[in-house]
């Protein structure tokens, strides 16, 4: 792998994987790849991911493109099909298309069902969800805008840009937050802007704050007491903590701050059980992290 691993995602016993490297049609030119392995059996062999047309066998490879993409694969997601309750697999990447995948039987594999297209550079990001009967994909790129798809079509309906008071550079990361009954999504980029979108037509641009530091990645979180927190991290390898729903900053923290993280840029945050969240950094490092105490009792600072 020559960039080591751009995207992970894990479905219940299966682990999907996006990687670039090169192949022997085309040394010295990475591309993108992904591979799926079944926890609940180790010592398989992964599947991997090929576009093809023609249904082939596991050892086979396609003649044209023996692998997933041309780039580098950097988001992963997964959903289920709206009419058959089928697994679709969605990879995006530097090559800005976002292709679905779904399990053929009988080519044993995941097999490329279709091509989304849209954005004209690399995709960051990938999210599913509900949208009252519909279920959607959100993908943020590197063209400064985000895009909402139905999957029961695999079109786009609707793309936030800075006309209609979008990011004004990369869109890094993007996260949904369920706030009672209403969701929203929360994006955040390279123009130091974290954005908070209400996630039901016309997708109004609802609240804006501007940070210090460019937003490489994003996640909601919970504190202690599961009251919700905001946690953005930065290309210094710090991480910023604001509470939901005020956007009061709470505090910062990293190797350069008080000598506890990451050295290099914090690339991706993913919530987990109890509490507790992970972090993957340039530095090569995988932290994880656990929030006690109530983030309310933490003064306010500016």
């Amino acid at each position: 792998m020559s960039e080591g691993i751009a995207a992970l995602h894990l479905e219940g016993s299966h682990l999907f994987v996006g990687y670039e490297e090169p192949i022997p049609q085309l040394p010295g030119c990475p591309v993108g790849k992904i591979k799926c392995w079944n926890l609940d059996n180790p010592a398989a062999p992964p599947l991997e991911f090929m576009v093809n047309d023609q249904p082939l066998s596991v050892s086979q490879v396609s003649p044209e493109m023996p692998f997933a993409h041309y780039r580098n694969v950097w988001a992963l997601t997964v959903a289920k099909n709206p009419a058959t309750g089928e697994l679709i697999v969605l990879s995006g990447s530097g090559d800005g298309r976002i292709r679905y995948w779904t399990f053929d039987a009988a080519m044993g594999g995941f097999k490329c069902g279709g091509l989304m297209e849209g954005h004209s550079r690399g995709i960051t990001r990938l999210k599913t969800v509900q949208l009252g009967g519909t279920m959607a994909l959100i993908s943020s790129s590197m063209d400064h805008t985000i895009r909402i798809w139905d999957l029961s079509t695999f079109k786009c309906g609707t793309v936030l840009t800075s006309a209609n008071e979008g990011h004004a550079n990369v869109v890094m990361d993007l996260d949904v937050w369920v706030n009672g009954a209403e969701q929203y999504l929360i994006s955040g980029g390279l123009d130091k802007q974290v954005i908070v979108w209400n996630l039901a037509p016309p997708f109004a641009k609802v609240f804006a704050d501007t940070v210090d530091l460019p937003i490489l990645s994003l996640s909601v979180a919970t504190d202690g007491q599961d009251a919700p927190l905001l946690l953005m991290g930065h290309d210094d390898g710090t991480i910023s903590v604001k509470e939901l729903p005020s956007f009061n900053y709470k505090m910062s923290f990293g190797k350069v701050l008080n000598n506890v993280g990451h050295t290099q840029p914090v690339r991706r945050i993913i919530p987990g059980p109890l509490h507790t969240f992970f972090t993957v950094s340039m530095d090569n490092k995988m932290m994880a992290w656990q929030v006690t105490g109530k983030a309310a009792d933490i003064p306010v600072s500016n």
